[in-house]
C-alpha cells in the first residue's frame, strides 16, 4: 500500500512545487508568471488524455507493469527538470510527467482488486489516497525549502531519486497477476465496447466526468 501511495505522492508533490516556484521559472527562462503556469495544464492534459488510452494495455501486460513504469516515467521527468536549460525542455518533461501521472495514478487504485479482499477495499484506497495530503502537507514544503536553499533544480533532482528509489521497490515487491488469455487476445477497442454495453457503467462515466471537470475548474481557478 505504502509503495502504491508513493505514485501518487511523487506526482502531487511535483504539480505542487511546480506552482510554488512559478515566480523563479518565470523570471530563469524569461516568461511570463501564467506562461510558466502552463506546464501544469500540460501535464494535467497529458494525464486526462494518457489514463483512458493505456488502460486497455494493463488488462493486457499487467498492472504492476503499469505502475512500476509509472514511476520510472516520473522519475525521469523530475530529473529532466532538474537538468532543463530552456522552457522547450521544460515543455517535453511536463508532458512525460503527465504520461507518469496518468499511468501511476488511476492504475495504483486498480492494483487494489488484485492484492485485496473486496471487504477490504474502502481502507486499502484510503491508505493509498494518503499520498496525495502526505505530498501537500510535506513534500510540497519540503519542496518549496530546498529551492529556496539551494535552487529548485534541487527540488526536482531530490523527488526524482526518491521517485526511482521507489520504482525499484515497487518492481521488486509489487506481485505480478496472471493474465487471463481471454484478456491478451482481446484487442484494443474491444474494451471500450465491452464497457459501454452495461447501462450502470454509462451513467457512473457521465458522473464520474462531471465530478471531475468540477473538480479541476475549481483547483485550477
Amino acid at each position: 500500500l505504502t509503495v502504491l501511495s508513493v505514485c501518487l505522492f511523487s506526482y502531487s508533490t511535483a504539480i505542487g512545487i511546480l506552482s510554488a516556484i512559478l515566480v523563479d521559472l518565470s523570471k530563469e527562462f524569461d516568461v511570463s508568471v501564467a506562461g510558466a503556469g502552463q506546464l501544469i495544464t500540460i501535464s494535467l492534459i497529458t494525464v486526462a488524455l494518457s489514463a483512458p488510452l493505456i488502460g486497455p494495455f494493463s488488462d493486457r501486460i499487467g498492472r504492476k507493469r503499469i505502475v512500476v513504469i509509472a514511476q520510472l516515467l516520473l522519475g525521469i521527468s523530475l530529473f529532466g527538470y532538474s537538468i532543463s536549460k530552456n522552457f522547450s525542455t521544460l515543455i517535453a518533461f511536463s508532458v512525460l510527467l503527465g504520461m507518469g501521472g496518468g499511468m501511476g495514478m488511476p492504475f495504483s487504485f486498480n492494483l487494489v482488486s488484485e492484492y485485496f479482499h473486496s471487504q477490504t477495499y474502502g481502507k486499502a484506497i484510503s491508505i493509498i489516497s494518503a499520498g496525495q495530503p502526505i505530498a501537500l502537507l510535506a513534500g510540497v514544503p519540503i519542496g518549496a525549502f530546498i529551492a529556496d536553499k539551494w535552487g529548485w533544480q534541487w527540488s526536482f533532482f531530490i523527488l526524482g531519486l526518491f521517485t526511482l528509489g521507489s520504482f525499484l521497490i515497487a518492481h521488486f515487491i509489487l506481485i505480478p497477476a496472471k493474465i487471463a488469455l481471454s484478456e491478451k487476445r482481446k484487442t484494443y477497442f474491444s474494451n471500450f465496447i465491452e464497457a459501454f454495453h452495461y447501462r450502470n457503467f454509462k451513467a457512473i462515466i457521465t458522473s464520474n466526468t462531471l465530478f471531475s471537470v468540477a473538480h479541476f475548474a475549481i483547483a485550477t481557478y
